[in-house]
Order: C-alpha cells, then structure tokens, then sequence
C-alpha cells in the first residue's frame, strides 16, 4: 500500500507534537528568526544587521539596516516541504515574543492554517478584512475598541500561508495599523512576519490569466520592498522515506520538471481501485471511527468524489440518512424562477456546497465547509466523525 502523502506546508504531525523544536542541531535557522525580529528597536538597527549578517546568507543579510530602519517588517519565505507554522508558532510563543511579557498576534489565510499556530485566527477575522476588495479597501475594524487595542499592544504579527493573500488586503492592514497608530511607516510600524511560499497555492482570481494573479500578489508591489527576506531550509517534518519525495517536489516547484510533469514510481499503484486499495484490509463491520480517520481519498473533480463517497458508504454497517437541500433562486423576476427550476437547481453542487441529497451513516467522516470556531479548531476543511443523525441536525466530533 502506498504510503500516505502529506500536504508538507499544513500537515501536523510535528506541529501537533510540540511547540518547540526536538533536535538542537535544528535550532540554528529558528534562532536567526528570533534574533532579527526581537531586535529592531531603532537604536539596535546596526546590531540587527549584524546578527542577520552572522547567521544568515550574506546575500539575504544585505542593506539590512536600511530597511530595518524604513520599516519593521519581516517575511519568512520557506521552500514547499519546509517547515513554516511551527517556526511561526516558536516565534510568538516561545522567549522571543510572548516569553518576553510581549504581546503577539498570530493569524492565516485560511481557517486550517490558523489552528496550526497558538492562538491563531484567520486574517479576515483579526483585521475585520472586507470580502469584497478593491485597490482602496479599508478593514472594517473600529479605532478606541477591544480589537483595536490588542492590534496596538502586539509587538508582532505573524501571517501564515501570506502568499494566498491578495496583495488589497495586505494594503488594507497596512491602512488599518497605520490608522491606529497614528504611524505613516509601513504597517504603522509594527513588525509583521510573513510565511509562506510562492511556489504553491497564489491568490486565486475569477476568470483571472496568468498575469492578473501574478500581479495581485505582494511580491509585486511596492511594499515587498519594505520586508527583509529569510529563508527555512532545514525539512523538520519529512520522514527518512520521504526525503525523495521532498526533493521531487522542490523540483516541481522550481520548474525544473518541465511543462510535462512525471510522477514518481510509487504515485502509480498497483490496485488502480482507490476504494479497494485504501480500504481492503479493513472489516466495515467492526470497524472503528478511528481506524478510518487516517485515511483519505484524493480527487480532482467534485463528481468523482461523490461517486467514492457513496461507494465506501455502501461498504459501512448502519441505516443510511438522506438530507435533501432546498435550493431556489433569490431574484424578483418571475422569468429567473422559470428559466431556473428548482430541478435544475437540485443537479448543481458549487464549490465549496454538499451535494443536493448529502447521504450519510453513523461513523461517517465529513467535513467542515464554515469557519464556525477556529480557535477551537472548527473550520473550514476540519474532518469530523458522525456520531448521531437526527432529523435537523447531525452530531459530530473532531477526528
């Protein structure tokens, strides 16, 4: 059987383990994190370009102090199988900021990536991010308010999976802390650190071309020149098995693979049927909830998911529970209703929705498509366990 193949920028197999790193001879990168971030009080400037010069590439570590001085903000760029959420979460939690009697904020992109770090939220919540942006947004968060006052006591904001982010709300933020602050530097002077990679998921645009969503990142505006740039080289998190793997997928991040991608050896196995491969040393009948909770089938398209989804439900003990959804149009002209049945409406599954008849069992693994806690890990991707089935309302628990 294929072994399981993790998403190498918001798995948690390690994050989840620990707060801090287990191998001293891995600190080195972490600590040179710290050390340019804690320091950049503007009389130690000189002696933060010092210290970055030390421990970091002396090409990253140029003009250091200058842009120290025109402004306190930091981004964290790692390579795609690299570590990034448990540096951040050492960053905020450990002696560099929080064990320091100082105030920082940690928040991401997206709800997932949010409960990787400690205390995380998403961006939106935090900065009260307007969905709908524009090159002139503005957050829609109140001065003299409880949010307001902790955006003004942190000392560092830490923003995971920053590269997904269209480059409106990082100049909504800038507006909002400079707002607050009463600051015209970048960010009303506080420092930000970003992490994330370019080379994976970038902001995603409606109908955009290649183009549109190259520019609408925050790697081609002009505020990319007030962060300094530190790398993570060091894989915290890949397996010795899996170190191939790693590699593989830096070459297809860095384009060396070509237009064609192939994929290695082991992505090609030999039982073509997923349902049958994933699940054929399994009895569905004494079956636990968390002998399944480890295992997940991955596909491209909406339509062939349902299809798995129905096929592992037949396999499961239990009476099946059908919920229907009401679907109709929300529009004043009689003409919509007509061209738009509620027949049709029912064979439609947008993205981001359950099917029209969400087929279910006691057991079944589901998952979240709401932010509804993210502090306490309810968000939008978390998979659950159906634990009960009642008429209006399906009982769950976190796997």
């Amino acid at each position: 059987m294929i072994p399981p193949i993790y998403h190498w920028s918001t798995d948690a197999l390690i994050c989840a383990c620990t707060k801090k790193f287990q191998f001293d001879k891995k600190r080195k990168e972490r600590r040179s994190v710290e050390t340019a971030i804690w320091d950049t009080s503007p009389k130690d400037d000189d002696a933060a370009a010092q210290r970055a010069r030390e421990s970091l590439d002396e090409r990253n570590a140029e003009n250091v102090a200058d842009r120290l001085r025109r402004a306190r903000a930091r981004s964290d760029q790692q390579m795609a199988n690299r570590v990034n959420s448990q540096a951040e979460t050492n960053v905020s939690e450990d002696d560099c900021v929080r064990g320091k009697g100082d105030q920082a904020i940690a928040v991401a992109s997206t709800g997932m990536a949010a409960t990787f770090l400690s205390g995380g939220r998403t961006a939106h919540s935090i900065f009260k991010i307007p969905l709908t942006l524009n090159a002139t947004s503005t957050c829609n968060l109140k001065p003299n308010t409880s949010e307001a006052n902790i955006l003004l006591d942190a000392k560092v904001i830490v923003w995971d999976e920053a590269p997904m982010t269209h480059v409106h709300a990082f100049l909504a933020v800038d507006r909002l802390l400079k707002d607050l602050t009463k600051c015209d530097e970048p960010f009303g002077g506080k420092i930000l650190l970003l992490g994330g990679d370019f080379r994976q998921v970038l902001p995603v645009i409606l109908r955009g071309s290649r183009s549109l969503t190259v520019s609408s990142c925050i790697k081609k505006h002009r505020l990319w020149s007030d962060f300094f740039v530190m790398k993570l080289t060091e894989n915290m998190r890949a397996f010795a098995s899996e170190k191939e793997f790693a590699s593989w997928l830096l070459h297809v991040g860095e384009g060396e693979s070509g237009e064609k991608i192939q994929l290695p050896p082991f992505c090609y196995p030999e039982i073509q049927d997923p349902v049958q491969q994933l699940f054929s040393d399994i009895d569905f009948k004494t079956v636990t909830p968390e002998e399944l909770k480890g295992r997940a089938i991955l596909t491209v398209t909406n339509d062939l998911s349902m299809q798995i989804n129905n096929r592992v439900l037949e396999c499961m003990p239990g009476n099946e529970v059908i919920y229907e959804s009401i679907d109709n149009i929300v529009s004043n002209d009689p003409q919509d209703h007509l061209a738009y049945t509620e027949e049709f409406l029912n064979s439609l599954t947008p993205t981001g929705m359950p099917p029209h008849k969400l087929r279910l069992k006691p057991g079944t693994i589901i998952m979240l498509l709401r932010n509804l806690a993210p502090s306490k890990g309810l968000c939008n991707g978390t998979r659950l366990i159906v634990i009960q089935l009642q008429k209006n309302v399906i009982v769950a628990k976190k796997n």
